[in-house]
């Protein structure tokens, strides 16, 4: 039985609702208007078609002239999303022209349209250089296209990527006009307020099965308040030619002198559940005879004055401006020579001077990871008491908070909250000082939870957001673990705990906050962006970049200082370089009463120390028994199972257990799960009798039989929808027949194992 629309639903509500709970009365919204091209975001390696890919002559040329390079295929392109290996010394007299000779020399045989690239920006770490490219296609820009050349100070080449394409062949004349486009970005969205509708048409690459799709689209922004008073900045493709919405984002992310003056407030350093303490007010802006000073960390400013005087004080500084009702508190203040001692509680109010303190706090947090950024030295606008409850924004040009109601308290009164948009900000801008643009949601959503949790060190964020519980939070990083592809749901607050939750274990395992810190700021010199729903391949991204930014000699292939404290963290969520090592293996459908049975594999990108491990069971018992595969000739490996008598069936799954322990590429996928994927199966002493692949005749099975009193719905044969249990595919979304297309359900197939010895129907 094709697995149905209603089977879908149940589980994707049984994710959401598990995402909620386990978040600690956690408030997600779940924004219906978003819509992404990415057909399965929840897609993970086909590990037999990686290796398949591995066998292609440009990367075997490329292998035998640089010796040991692992890489990571995007498998609808067949081009190199990763690859990375010993650093090559390609010449160049900077790092732009080494990356063109470096393309020019190594990746000839690559098909790369070279004719087509655009040199966007070269990002500067304190370890590599990243030379940016996008593509063109007749003029036109290629949407999150990206070739990208990393090296090491010295102009050595250890990594690239090439999500480029050799195979755009669409028309570039749009059917549609721009109103006319607008008006399809515009229909359903509540509360328009403003349409921005970019002229040039784009061309959008969607992925599909082994390929990619090409369509003509036009860039519009909508930008709306819904019923809640929540602002949106819908980020949409319309397709050119039919009107059609391809993609809409929400780009809002909703968390020794004569005159002594001394500045403090009252305030809360946390949240509004702990008692409010007075706090000198630093970098505050004090105007003085037309001179415009600041305090120092300590709320202190020295005047030359000797006689009496008058200031204009704002609750305005050097890195923040904070405004209610799109007023800044301001106020005049008689100064007297000697000390001045001045409490601005009378002229603003806690959730005023309590978001001015978390303000600096996390703007000064942000300097000791990047002091030479500049993007976020000005005084960026907070807005309080916005109307509304229970949510807060960062817009692109200034952070909001919602006055209290609906159960929450004003979240400018939770620092964190503050630090979590402001960490936005710093996503946001930082991005922009490389040349890129942080697209994807739930990367922006767990990078910003990661600034909060940098300052505070605690795994808790959000104590303080609801008006009846002390203990309430908005998102935990110590319990109920999010891990990718099963809890991934689309919502990008939720998703964004899958990476945020990784470095907050790789924390744990360093023992050390600020070391993960480190590791962490210095991925955002790569740039790692892409569309909601391709965060699979974002995580496993971020994880190659935190390797390298770990490594300490420009070469993986030889580990790096804390490789695995930093694996093991990423891996307790889902995130592995697994597709970098290929595992393919050719089922054993059955097998000779009493005979050995012999599990062969083929394995690609093993690392040193790295074991290939199976197990094994009879039938359901219960207790998996390991047998190790050893390596017989170049990447061949064979173990064996131990003869069974006539009627046995035999369980079994393997894969590559790594010199840290982490046991990854586990085929079939999910097989080793708490709840489990379905594995291998053995039939001893069977017969096989008939073997139908339902693609070219079904034999004697009738779908839909008249009269049949299904009442879930009749069987049928059709393309796999795919399904998830655990980390593993339920239900595959490709058949893995050659040529194949249609395939018999999961559900059936499991009846199938079932029939008695004398008549064996298997199911491609």
């Amino acid at each position: 039985m094709k697995l149905t629309k209603l089977t879908l639903v149940l589980v994707l509500c049984t994710a959401m609702i598990h995402g909620s709970f386990a978040s600690g009365h956690v408030k997600h919204n779940d924004d219906k208007l978003n819509k992404t091209f990415i057909e399965n975001p929840k897609q993970l390696p086909d590990y037999a078609y990686q290796n398949l890919l591995r066998q292609k002559p440009f990367w075997q040329k490329f292998l035998n002239q640089n010796g040991s390079w692992n890489v990571i295929f995007n498998e609808s392109s067949a081009m190199p999303h990763r690859a990375f290996g010993k650093p090559i010394s390609v010449g160049g007299s900077d790092a732009k022209s080494t990356a063109m000779n470096f393309m020019s020399s190594q990746l000839r045989d690559f098909s790369i349209p070279n004719a087509d690239l655009v040199f966007s920006s070269t990002a500067t770490g304190s370890k590599f250089f990243y030379v940016n490219f996008t593509q063109n296609y007749k003029g036109l820009e290629v949407l999150y296209s990206k070739v990208q050349i990393k090296m090491t100070h010295d102009f050595k080449v250890m990594q690239f990527g090439l999500d480029c394409y050799n195979n755009i062949n669409i028309n570039t004349q749009a059917t549609l006009g721009v109103s006319a486009a607008i008006q399809s970005a515009t229909n359903n969205v509540p509360g328009v307020l403003n349409v921005v509708a970019t002229p040039d048409l784009k061309v959008l690459p969607i992925p599909g099965f082994r390929q990619y799709n090409f369509k003509l689209v036009y860039e519009i922004v909508v930008e709306n308040r819904d019923l809640e008073s929540i602002p949106g900045r819908y980020y949409t493709l319309v397709d050119a030619n039919n009107g059609a919405i391809l993609y809409r984002s929400n780009q809002i992310n909703h968390v020794a002198a004569n005159t002594d003056i001394n500045v403090t407030g009252t305030l809360h350093l946390t949240n509004p559940y702990d008692p409010s303490t007075i706090e000198p007010l630093k970098n505050m802006k004090i105007v003085e005879s037309g001179n415009t000073d600041y305090t120092d960390d300590l709320g202190y400013l020295g005047l030359a004055n000797t006689s009496a005087t008058t200031a204009t004080f704002s609750l305005e500084g050097r890195w923040v401006r904070v405004r209610t009702n799109n007023v800044t508190p301001s106020w005049t203040v008689n100064l007297s020579p000697g000390a001045n001692a001045i409490n601005i509680d009378g002229n603003t109010d806690i959730k005023q001077r309590t978001t001015y303190n978390a303000i600096n706090t996390v703007h000064e947090y942000m300097k000791t990871k990047y002091p030479a950024f500049t993007g976020l030295d000005i005084p960026l606008t907070a807005n309080v008491d916005v109307a509304g409850s229970c949510n807060a924004f960062y817009d692109g040009s200034s952070v909001n908070f919602f006055a209290a109601g609906g159960g929450c308290n004003a979240t400018s009164l939770v620092a964190d909250v503050c630090f979590h948009e402001y960490g936005h900000g710093i996503n946001d801008k930082f991005y922009q000082s490389i040349g890129a643009s942080f697209d994807n949601g739930a990367m922006g959503e767990g990078y910003a939870d990661l600034w909060a949790l940098g300052i505070t060190g605690s795994p808790i964020l959000g104590i303080g957001f609801f008006d009846n519980d002390p203990n309430g939070f908005v998102r935990r990083y110590d319990i109920d673990k999010k891990v990718y592809p099963q809890d991934l749901i689309g919502e990008v607050h939720a998703d964004g705990e899958i990476i945020a939750g990784a470095f907050w274990d790789t924390h744990l395992n360093l023992g050390n906050l600020q070391q993960m810190m480190d590791l962490f700021k210095e991925t955002f010199y790569a740039g790692i962006t892409g569309p909601d729903g391709s965060e699979g391949g974002l995580f496993t991204d971020i994880l190659l970049e935190t390797l390298t930014v770990d490594d300490n000699d420009g070469d993986l292939t030889n580990g790096t200082p804390n490789y695995c404290a930093i694996t093991s963290g990423f891996a307790i969520h889902g995130i592995s370089l697994s597709a970098a090592a290929g595992i393919s293996h050719t089922e054993v459908l059955q097998a000779n009463a009493f005979a050995p049975i012999a599990v062969q594999a083929t394995v690609s990108g093993l690392g040193s120390g790295s074991l290939v491990k199976a197990y094994y069971r009879i039938g359901n018992s219960g207790t998996w028994t390991l047998f190790n595969l050893v390596n017989t000739t170049g990447s061949n490996y064979e173990g064996t199972i131990p003869g069974q008598p006539n009627g046995t069936i035999v369980e079994y799954y393997m894969g590559i257990e790594d010199d840290c322990g982490t046991f990854l590429n586990i085929i079939p996928g999910g097989a080793a799960d708490l709840n489990p994927n379905i594995p291998y199966y053995i039939m001893v002493g069977f017969d096989l009798l008939v073997f139908e692949d339902f693609d070219v005749f079904a034999g004697n099975w009738i779908t839909g039989l008249p009269g049949d009193n299904a009442t879930t719905g009749n069987w049928i044969i059709d393309v796999p929808i795919p399904s998830y249990v655990g980390t593993g595919l339920v239900q595959p979304d490709v058949q893995n027949t050659p040529g194949g297309i249609f395939v018999l359900s999961l559900e059936m197939q499991v009846v199938l194992q079932q029939v008695p010895a004398t008549m064996t129907l298997m199911g491609a």
